[in-house]
């Protein structure tokens, strides 16, 4: 990998392409992990579910990246539909880890996803896009980031390697039951609502 003297943070609603972008930046080849321990503190790079600085829900990753924003690091927030990234998280990333990385810091058999916002995806979501930030933010809809190549580009000033992009397809949503899928709408509709009026890509704030 070619190191790159700026740090760059990578945020984002759980399961909404952190990962992916992650990877693309880093220089690594296509994977669903992050490298872990230090294999990660060599990367200059920070990857995390935090609320944006100087919110903290005291997870792993919050004083980092504080200091990163403090020093007006450049920060990429990405966020999607809420009920594909629920589903993915429920049905591929349940681990204590990552409730910890998501602000739930109590035993995992009490997360009831599906009809509680107990991983902050809307505290996360409207921390990060709610108001303008003292340090630079590119936010972007996952379900279209692999558009927006050359703006993040832009907004890094540098080229990047990508890892390939893809699209949803809603599959997500026909590995749940109708009676699990309805509780899942009806407990992030709020957030829903949020995501659908976002543009795709812009500076929070403006």
């Amino acid at each position: 990998m070619d190191r790159v003297a700026e740090t760059v943070a990578v945020t984002g609603i759980p399961r909404s392409g952190t990962t992916w972008l992650f990877r693309s930046l880093a220089g690594l080849e296509p994977g669903s992990t992050v490298p872990k321990g230090r294999h990660y503190e060599r990367l200059p790079f920070i990857k995390a579910h935090s609320l944006a600085p100087p919110d903290s829900f005291d997870d792993p990753r919050a004083e980092e990246l504080a200091a990163h924003c403090k020093r007006r690091g450049k920060c990429l927030f990405l966020f999607g539909d809420p009920v594909e990234s629920v589903i993915s998280t429920r049905l591929r990333r349940w681990t204590a880890g990552h409730a910890v990385n998501c602000g739930y810091f109590d035993p995992l058999d009490t997360a009831a996803i599906y009809h509680e916002d107990c991983f902050n995806y809307e505290r996360i979501f409207d921390s990060w896009m709610g108001r303008e930030h003292p340090f630079p933010v590119l936010a972007l809809r996952y379900e279209t980031a692999g558009h927006h190549t050359k703006a993040i580009e832009s907004f890094l000033g540098r080229k990047i390697r990508w890892n390939p992009w893809k699209a949803r397809r809603r599959s997500n949503r026909r590995k749940v039951s109708r009676r699990e899928l309805q509780a899942i709408e009806s407990t992030y509709a709020s957030l829903a609502c949020k995501v659908c009026r976002t543009s795709e890509i812009s500076t929070p704030g403006t």
